[in-house]
């Protein structure tokens, strides 16, 4: 009825929904005659998840610019200000909005609605748009130069001053599901990452959680 599922805090309702919703379009070709009762399932879950978002000011990174758009915000999906699940909720989120299969259609519940600096009609925020500002918000929070062996990785949080893997993982593979909707994060993250990829390497060929 209210469109999330699971159990527990805000991270947990978020989260399991992100996945919940992801789990049912991965399985899309399969729905067979329940195509349109689990189609009602999947834009519940997206209505809620996006009336979760976060509009956040992101500005030029040392590395390079994470908002090619140049509107100067990012989207995370857990309410309010920097807090320690932003990267996991929202890297989680990411796939499932990113997998809908629907980059035009408008988003009409939460915070992005009456935004007049997306790519609808008058400016309104499509799904590519929040994928592109998810995106943007990623390659804004990315552990910059000056955090040293916590280079090209990410933390808790938008710029948290270093890096772990539990973490580094979800923008990379949130960033993956991007693709679907033809967003792509900028190439400067790439070239960062690497140093983070290099530094949690071990001789024997595994990776350390942090460097």
């Amino acid at each position: 009825t209210h469109g999330y599922f699971g159990s527990g805090g805000t991270d947990y309702l978020i989260s399991q929904t992100g996945s919940a919703v992801l789990a049912f379009l991965e399985e899309k070709p399969n729905w067979g005659a329940n195509a349109a009762a689990y189609q009602s399932v999947v834009d519940k879950g997206l209505d809620y998840l996006l009336s979760n978002a976060t509009v956040v000011t992101i500005g030029g990174q040392p590395a390079g610019n994470p908002d090619p758009g140049g509107n100067g915000v990012g989207v995370k999906f857990y309410p309010g200000g920097a807090n320690n699940r932003d990267t996991y909720v929202t890297g989680i989120v990411l796939p499932a909005i990113a997998s809908s299969g629907t980059p035009d259609k408008l988003v009409t519940v939460g915070p992005l609605v009456g935004r007049t600096d997306g790519t609808g009609a008058g400016g309104a925020w499509t799904y590519k748009d929040v994928v592109q500002n998810t995106v943007d918000y990623f390659a804004f929070g990315q552990s910059d130069p000056a955090t040293g062996v916590y280079r090209g990785g990410w933390r808790y949080y938008a710029n948290y001053g270093n890096s772990d893997q539990s973490t580094t993982q979800w923008p990379v593979i949130g960033g993956l599901f991007a693709s679907q909707m033809g967003v792509s994060l900028p190439a400067f993250v790439s070239t960062e990452l690497d140093y983070w990829v290099k530094a949690i390497q071990q001789a024997s060929g595994a990776a350390q959680y942090v460097p």
